[in-house]
């Protein structure tokens, strides 16, 4: 029997097996947390995550929902790389990262 969850998100919310509680385990914790139920997100690879960040940099409209989205997308962007096996560079004390690529590096010394 799949998960109906709670009234208001409607017949077969998630379609999840059903737990004891009469909804699925994800509808359990979230009332257990005491969270508000809502309907569960689907599980995102890190590389589709990284598409999502693109598109919501591409949609920003204001400089602030842009600076946002580039660090959401550089998040992503890592994310995945480390999913795929990547190792980060360490960072240099008193390093600044460069904000345009016409911008040079200074590292303190």
């Amino acid at each position: 029997m799949p998960c109906v969850g709670p009234g208001d998100l409607g017949e077969e919310c998630c379609g999840r097996p059903v737990f004891r509680s009469g909804m699925c385990l994800a509808h359990t914790k979230q009332r257990q947390r005491g969270q508000a139920l809502r309907p569960i997100k689907e599980k995102v690879s890190p590389f589709e995550r990284v598409i999502l960040a693109g598109n919501v940099l591409v949609d920003a409209e204001s400089e602030d929902e842009y600076r946002r989205a580039r660090a959401s997308l550089r998040s992503a962007a890592e994310a995945w790389l480390r999913d795929e096996g990547w190792t980060p560079p360490l960072r240099v004390e008193g390093a600044r990262v460069p904000q345009s690529e016409h911008e040079p590096v200074r590292v303190a010394g």
